[in-house]
């Protein structure tokens, strides 16, 4: 799938992104997550010592349970592998709300709090690790001749295209990116006002598939891939 010119592993894995629909740290955030997963199912469930940095992490947040057993269904069909996972969290979990007291509201209220705080969730870890790896080398390839009109071009979500400009030093070649990625919000926007105009039962036939996809296309842009 590869298509730019690449220099290190980190370049594979964006220009891959990049040559796929919707936004590329999206996609990326998406596949550390899988590859841990996937790793996690198959050779990590019996590890010990993963199994001791899970109980200090407390679990999954929700999103990722959900994702860790639909990933060892997806590979086994079964879900013992998830099951094993999720009975140790289920422990850890369950000897947290047994030192919440039935009565007493100081000491109540403080358990309380402690166990409803949210996992340190190894997934999302993953994801963080990512997006940041990313964004750092998107801002090297900036001055790459290639590289500068696919990152201009690539449709970036509201919430990385946002990181990548924290991220980005002042400079012609960002300047460049920067207003083709307005220009192509701009466009989106217009794109969309064009399907809702044109949605009344007298100008329906007017709308073009592209039209229709520019919908898919701004909840993209606000919510990134699904």
């Amino acid at each position: 799938m590869t298509s730019l010119p690449v220099e290190h592993l980190e370049d594979v894995r964006l220009s891959d992104a990049m040559a796929e629909p919707g936004c590329p740290i999206c996609r990326l955030r998406r596949m550390a997550v899988s590859r841990f997963l996937d790793a996690l199912l198959w050779e990590i469930v019996t590890d010990v010592g993963f199994r001791q940095d899970l109980t200090r992490a407390r679990g999954f947040c929700d999103r990722h349970t959900h994702a860790l057993l639909a990933a060892d269904r997806a590979q086994s069909g079964s879900g013992t592998g998830a099951a094993v996972l999720l009975a140790s969290i289920i422990a850890v979990r369950e000897r947290e709300l047994s030192r919440v007291p039935a009565a007493g509201r100081s000491g109540r209220s403080r358990r309380l709090a402690e166990v409803r705080r949210p996992p340190t969730c190894l997934a999302c870890a993953q994801e963080t690790r990512a997006e940041v790896n990313a964004l750092a080398r998107l801002v090297e390839l900036f001055s790459e001749p290639a590289w500068a009109p696919a990152i201009a071009e690539a449709p970036l979500c509201f919430r990385d295209l946002l990181a990548l400009a924290g991220r980005a030093q002042p400079g012609p070649a960002w300047t460049s990116i920067w207003a083709r990625q307005c220009s192509r919000i701009r466009e989106l926007r217009e794109q969309v006002e064009a399907y809702v105009n044109n949605s009344s039962h007298d100008r329906r036939h007017r709308i073009t598939p592209a039209d229709r996809a520019s919908v898919n296309a701004a909840a993209a842009l606000l919510g990134g891939l699904e």
